[in-house]
């Protein structure tokens, strides 16, 4: 926003500065004293022109803001989804879960000491198969856990730019991330969509959290 003010008061200056260069140009002192002024069209021209070269500069800068914005966020996705990737878990059928089925795999918890496996409900019948031959405890999700990651770097960029921010973090057991803000806080529009897909929980506190 301050950019494309800062891009549009140079152009004025630039522009009466043309007109100025334009004027002075074609003024014409005769004999008589009388003066000869600028064709009005030469000025006019001048305005176009310098109107046009002002949208494309802004343009080109605009693209490459939106260009270099969309790469940090890929750079950050990838190099905190790789982190992910390289867990290992001591458990084998969780491992091998985790490995050969990564796509499906939405997270874990423990219940009563035991390991229940969160799973995207479209796990192929192989996957399946294996849980089941193997005993295992799971229940379908609706995200894996890279949809989960994905969400919350995404939203926390939002809301980091936001005032009522308390907390985020992702819920294994009900598959979602959640959101602390602090009572009285809007709700960013940048995270509505995640809202309404089911993947976000905001969650109203009445203050923020004190360190002890």
């Amino acid at each position: 926003m301050y950019l494309e003010i800062g891009i549009a008061v140079v152009v004025l200056i630039g522009s009466y500065f043309l007109y100025k260069k334009l004027y002075t140009e074609h003024l014409n002192y005769p004999s008589d004293a009388k003066r000869k002024y600028v064709d009005i069209n030469i000025v006019r021209k001048g305005f176009i022109y310098t109107g046009i070269l002002s949208a494309i500069i802004i343009a080109f800068i605009n693209m490459a803001i939106i260009y270099a914005d969309q790469k940090e966020e890929a750079t950050y996705l990838e190099n905190y989804v790789s982190i992910y990737d390289q867990m290992t878990y001591p458990d084998e059928i969780t491992n091998t879960i985790y490995t050969d089925y990564n796509l499906y795999f939405g997270g874990m918890y423990l219940d009563d000491g035991k390991t229940v496996l969160l799973i995207r409900e479209d796990l192929p019948q192989s996957g399946i198969d294996y849980l089941i031959s193997n005993d295992a405890n799971y229940r379908f999700v609706k995200f894996n856990y890279h949809e989960l990651l994905s969400t919350r770097i995404q939203v926390e960029k939002v809301l980091y730019q936001s005032q009522g921010f308390s907390a985020i973090g992702i819920d294994d057991i009900n598959n979602q991330v959640f959101v602390e803000l602090i009572v009285g806080t809007s709700i960013p529009k940048g995270i509505q969509e995640f809202i309404d897909l089911g993947i976000l929980r905001v969650e109203f506190i009445n203050n923020y959290p004190v360190l002890t």
